[in-house]
């Protein structure tokens, strides 16, 4: 009575005895039957040898219900279930049999119920052999790997089996996960310790096999499974590194697939979705894994460079992201330097230009990053003008704060109606032509700085569009020393235009120690180039600002002694070598379009520059031993130059022809205080 309960609660439907004989419904109804019949002996029959008579008389009265291949499978459940009560070599055996005769029909297992006796009996990699088997004989014909209308179809079919094996590798990771109590003796491990550990050694074992398969659909579900459990599950699949997993990353980030490494095939990225950027960061790892550093470093460069989404898309990708990106591309293809030793399949060429190109993108995102924050910080001091315009007119701070914010959001294109519309009558006319001067301004530093954050431009773009026409000078040199540029006026030029804005931005007085800072800020990036970092050039501009004479309008800074140590001491700082500043100088002072208020000027500096070249001597001399010096290699002689110089610039300086009111003995003094080495 129990069992024909069961077996109508199975079939939960009502038909007649001419539907049950002929349609496909009856048969299956019959075969619950047979199935709910041997499963309720199993579980009360005494013994195998009770249920081998049941399944040979039923395969030999109902040969169509009940075949061979039934009668294997309810051995092997049996074999199972004798291996429970067995133990040692014996439940080995018993196992091992089971399995032989599962594996030989796996068409009639139920895959669900023998599943779950395998891993109680921890049989898993013959569970996991068992769900492989079971899945290829519902797809014998790989349909699932096929471009057709039932793909999915057989893929479900598939997958249904493959989630039994991915639901136990989730459960032993979740174990091996479990936090372990901090008052744990170290030399007593706990239970839950003990359990963790073993639940992780479980879990690599039954993945380490999972992977050995050859089933190309088990592979990609699996790797599914594991990647959307995150970075723990990825990091033990890159361990692993299965044969599969290259072109599944591939394939998941959308590129294009096949033995061609990715920087001959992918220039450019597309705007890409959160799962796809996931996918090329795991298959970077999995390249550092293989040692293969050059090619990990081209996929953050790819990352980094690629289109951006909508500002408030998930997927943007924001400057400091894309900077990241590049440095840990440019730290990858410097780590293959430092593994050279190891078999790499990277190409030499390919990774001596890929870090030559990095170091550069990550110059440039530098830059970027820097324009923007000018530009805010321009916006920011444009936005205090409209208050304080309004405020001008008695117009509530409300109107201007809607006006910006239409401006940011793209609302731009007739600046004078946005004003009209807001404003009204509140303002006069020329009240109107001002605040459209600036919100004009407003708008197009919003329009740059939006551009800036949602796309990473070349370094002549940044150029071009940005930092030229802000007049950002120093930038801009910046910027034409990374291209190597080799146009020396316009180097230059662009000097002077740096100095000059330093001088403009300066405050009253300052204006010699602003272009001073400019030039060595820069310098020490600059030089030894001579092309970016002109010192003959630097040298004139500076000493002109000391004496007055440039720009035209600009007055004469107070003469002080800390003036005339001010730009020696600044170019001393950069190039470290007084000879070479002592060799600029000396050009200069014989240029015969020199005039003699700069010559004064030259050689007040040049006794700063001396003075450095006697304090080496001095110390080359106390230290009794003979150091590389600024004028020679020998101490001795170094003195004796020094001693030459001196008096070759004393007689310059007496033949200066200069107002009245200038004394150049001050000058001659310094000289002779020089040369005088016992002090």
């Amino acid at each position: 009575a129990e069992f024909f309960s069961l077996s109508g609660r199975a079939s939960g439907r009502k038909g007649s005895l001419h539907e049950l004989v002929v349609m496909d419904e009856g048969e299956n109804l019959m075969r619950s039957l047979v199935s709910a019949l041997m499963s309720y002996k199993m579980d009360v029959s005494s013994g195998a040898i009770h249920l081998k008579e049941i399944s040979s008389e039923l395969e030999a009265t109902c040969p169509t219900l009940f075949q061979s291949d039934d009668r294997i499978f309810y051995d092997a459940r049996m074999t199972l279930r004798s291996a429970r009560k067995a133990s040692g070599a014996e439940r080995n055996e018993l196992i091992q049999n089971a399995l032989k005769m599962l594996l030989q029909v796996p068409p009639v297992v139920n895959i669900y119920a023998v599943f779950s006796e395998l891993i109680d009996l921890k049989a898993y990699q013959g569970a996991v052999d068992l769900v492989i088997r079971t899945a290829q004989v519902r797809d014998p014909s790989n349909i699932a790997l096929q471009n057709e209308a039932r793909s999915e179809e057989y893929q479900r079919a598939r997958e249904e089996c493959y989630g039994l094996v991915v639901e136990v590798l989730t459960q032993l990771k979740t174990s091996s996960m479990t936090e372990v109590a901090l008052t744990s003796s170290p030399l007593s491990p706990s239970k839950a310790e003990s359990e963790s550990h073993q639940a992780l050694k479980t879990y690599t074992k039954i993945l380490s096999h999972c992977l050995s398969s050859q089933d190309i659909c088990f592979h990609k579900y699996l790797y599914n499974q594991l990647m959307s459990m995150g970075a723990e599950a990825q990091n033990d699949l890159i361990q692993q590194n299965p044969a599969y997993l290259e072109e599944f990353l591939r394939e998941q980030a959308g590129l294009s697939m096949g033995p061609a490494p990715i920087h001959t095939t992918v220039k450019k990225l597309p705007a890409l979705m959160p799962k796809s950027v996931n996918a090329l960061e795991v298959l970077g790892r999995l390249y550092v894994h293989r040692h293969m550093f050059s090619h990990a470093a081209y996929l953050q460069l790819l990352l980094g460079e690629r289109l951006n989404v909508l500002e408030d898309d998930p997927s943007f990708v924001s400057l400091e992201k894309r900077q990241q990106h590049l440095m840990d591309a440019l730290r990858l293809a410097k780590s293959r330097s430092q593994h050279q030793g190891l078999q790499s399949p990277d190409t030499e060429g390919f990774s001596n230009s890929l870090l030559d190109v990095l170091q550069c993108k990550v110059e440039i995102i530098a830059f970027q990053i820097r324009l923007v924050d000018s530009i805010t910080s321009a916006a920011s001091k444009c936005s205090i003008e409209l208050f304080e315009q309004a405020g001008s007119y008695n117009i509530q701070n409300q109107h201007v704060e809607r006006l910006t914010e239409l401006v940011n959001k793209g609302v731009h294109e007739n600046i004078s109606m946005l004003i009209q519309t807001e404003l009204g009558n509140m303002v006069t006319p020329e009240g109107q032509e001002k605040f459209s001067s600036l919100l004009t301004k407003y708008a197009w530093y919003a329009s740059k700085t939006h551009s800036l954050l949602t796309t990473f431009f070349s370094l002549e773009d940044l150029y071009n569009d940005f930092a030229r026409p802000e007049c950002m000078w120093a930038l801009c040199l910046e910027m034409l020393h990374l291209a190597q540029f080799s146009d020396v006026q316009m180097i230059k030029d662009h000097w002077d235009m740096c100095l000059f804005s330093a001088i403009t931005e300066s405050v009253d007085g300052q204006s010699l120690s602003a272009a001073c800072s400019a030039v060595r800020d820069l310098g020490k990036i600059f030089y030894p180039n001579d092309v970016s970092f002109p010192m003959q050039h630097l040298v004139q501009r500076l000493e002109e600002i000391a004496a007055g004479t440039w720009p035209a309008d600009q007055e004469i800074p107070a003469t002080n002694s800390d003036v005339h140590n001010l730009i020696p001491k600044t170019l001393l700082e950069v190039c470290g070598a007084s000879e070479r500043l002592r060799y600029v100088y000396d050009t200069l002072i014989e240029r015969h379009t020199t005039t003699d208020v700069l010559r004064l000027q030259y050689l007040k500096s040049l006794t700063v520059v001396l003075e450095c070249a006697k304090m080496e001597i001095l110390k080359s001399k106390s230290d009794f031993r003979s150091t590389p010096g600024i004028l020679s290699t020998r101490p001795l002689r170094e003195a004796g130059l020094l001693v030459e110089l001196c008096n070759k610039y004393v007689l310059r300086a007496q033949s200066l022809n200069l107002d009245g009111d200038v004394n150049v003995q001050e000058l001659v003094t310094s000289f002779e205080r020089v040369k005088n080495l016992d002090n």
